[in-house]
């Protein structure tokens, strides 16, 4: 009896204590854990190329005309569709652009600036520590700057600090 009441008062302070503090913490989808969330960037800073997250269809294929390679499917949030230019450019869309990726130095910049090639350092100078999120996940770092809990910008590096991808996203 008594080590049930343990187990009873134990269970009520993680739901006391997640309700506390859920406000103040963001979950990411991509790597499922807790982390808190850093401050804001501007939105507009979360674009690569002259295409941010919402983008319309149309938008894009008046700035880059056809994908050359466009894939489609389902989910349960609707109908999608991945837009390829070439090997380093790609953009997932739905009902706007919810993810889009440079992954090679094509000429693609943010509104920054900021290509593949460049060494992350600048990048940090300009949005700030106190905005960015770093992780390690099986020897990729990457670097992230939200615009709202779940959609922002993120810097891949590889070892040495050379951005070799950059994306936009925002989970669904």
């Amino acid at each position: 009896m008594r080590r049930n009441i343990f187990a009873y008062v134990g269970a009520a302070l993680v739901v006391a204590f997640s309700f506390v503090m859920m406000p103040s913490m963001n979950v990411c989808s991509a790597y499922a854990y807790y982390h808190p969330t850093p401050a804001y960037i501007d939105a507009a800073e979360a674009a690569i190329g002259g295409v941010q997250i919402g983008s319309k269809r149309e938008y894009i294929r008046d700035i880059y005309g056809e994908p050359t390679r466009i894939e489609k499917g389902t989910s349960v949030f609707g109908d999608y569709e991945y837009w390829y230019y070439g090997d380093s450019f790609k953009i997932y869309l739905m009902y706007g652009a919810y993810y889009v990726e440079s992954n090679a130095d094509n000429g693609l910049k943010t509104p920054a600036g900021f290509t593949v090639g460049q060494y992350i350092q600048p990048v940090i100078d300009y949005f700030g520590s106190d905005t960015m999120k770093k992780s390690i996940h099986k020897g990729v770092t990457t670097y992230s700057f939200y615009v709202q809990a779940y959609k922002g910008i993120g810097f891949q590096t590889d070892r040495r600090g050379k951005i070799t991808k950059i994306y936009c996203w925002e989970d669904l």
